[in-house]
């Protein structure tokens, strides 16, 4: 009994001990001995910080200025970064109104959305589907939009939409790209995901086995982010495209799993699939670590080096697999 309230109290004691020390380590330094520069080795303390998470700084080239037509597109953090370059110093490209991008494309959640987006701007977009009706009115199922009363207006302002999309794409030299979710709703006789759920009066229309929910593979992601570029590149040749994940998590999953681990699952995905189309094209393609700044910095559960797991919290986690998995019997 004794021994077990010593080792509680070495714990604790850790525990306090690493989080008075966190933002008083010294300089972060590399690994000489081994060949290893500062940022090839994982840092103490605050040292894990935005700024080390950016480096090497030379991945970063810099080919913004103040007059530099700068576009966005992308999932929910993308209405955080459309927000930013608004309000900032930046030549933001904004052809209508919208809250998560340059154009009324509302907010684009997953690779096989974004991509959808680059084929009815610049390619003979004809799906299954082109409208769809709930009780709002007449919208679009490829994009977050507006509802219209009646079938007429919603093709007039999807014209007009395909034209301000298209001009977007085609002024921007910098377009930045922040996918952030991996499931999707998808029109099985088509392979077209919609951009949310289809109303009910959708599932009635065509049947409750019409529709299906997808998540979406990395090598499927790879494709239709590549096939998105090669849209891009060539109507607008020297445009640079910078990727970011979203860190925001997924509000849900119509999948019976848990959404938790379900979103990180998807994350991981995006990441992958991000960097390897980033890796496809090196001269106009860049990743910024949106993601890895939100979830790496500052974790509570991490000791003083951010690698091993405090030893209350190793506690918890273990308690918490009895309960999953062990039984009294």
């Amino acid at each position: 009994m004794l021994l077990n309230k010593l080792r509680e109290l070495k714990v604790t004691l850790e525990d306090v001990r690493g989080r008075l020390l966190r933002n008083r380590v010294g300089p972060h330094k590399g690994a000489p001995e081994y060949g290893l520069l500062p940022f090839q080795v994982y840092p103490e303390g605050a040292n894990l910080s935005f700024d080390f998470i950016t480096q090497p700084k030379d991945r970063f080239p810099k080919f913004i200025n103040t007059s530099t037509p700068v576009a966005s597109m992308g999932s929910c953090f993308a209405v955080e970064i459309k927000k930013y370059l608004e309000q900032g110093n930046y030549n933001y490209v904004s052809t209508e109104p919208s809250t998560a991008g340059s154009a009324e494309w509302g907010r684009v959640y997953t690779p096989k959305n974004m991509l959808q987006i680059f084929q009815y701007t610049f390619d003979d977009f004809r799906p299954t589907i082109r409208f769809s009706r709930n009780s709002r009115g007449v919208f679009d199922p490829y994009r977050e939009g507006r509802f219209y009363p009646t079938l007429e207006e919603a093709e007039t302002a999807n014209a007009k939409h395909y034209e301000e999309s298209r001009e977007a794409l085609t002024t921007c030299e910098v377009l930045v790209l922040t996918p952030g979710q991996n499931e999707a709703w998808v029109d099985q006789s088509d392979d077209l995901a919609w951009a949310k759920k289809p109303p009910p009066e959708a599932f009635a229309e065509y049947g409750e086995n019409y529709f299906k929910i997808k998540q979406f593979s990395l090598t499927e992601n790879i494709e239709y982010l590549d096939t998105a570029l090669n849209i891009f590149w060539k109507h607008n040749h020297d445009a640079k495209v910078i990727f970011t994940v979203s860190p925001v998590p997924s509000y849900g999953t119509f999948f019976d799993v848990n959404v938790a681990s379900r979103s990180f699952e998807n994350k991981a995905n995006l990441l992958l699939a991000v960097k390897q189309v980033v890796n496809n094209h090196p001269e106009q393609a860049f990743y910024f670590p949106s993601f890895e700044m939100a979830i790496l910095s500052h974790n509570v559960n991490m000791q003083l080096d951010n690698r091993h797991v405090r030893p209350g919290v190793v506690k918890r986690i273990m308690n918490t697999f009895d309960r999953c998995f062990v039984t009294e019997e």
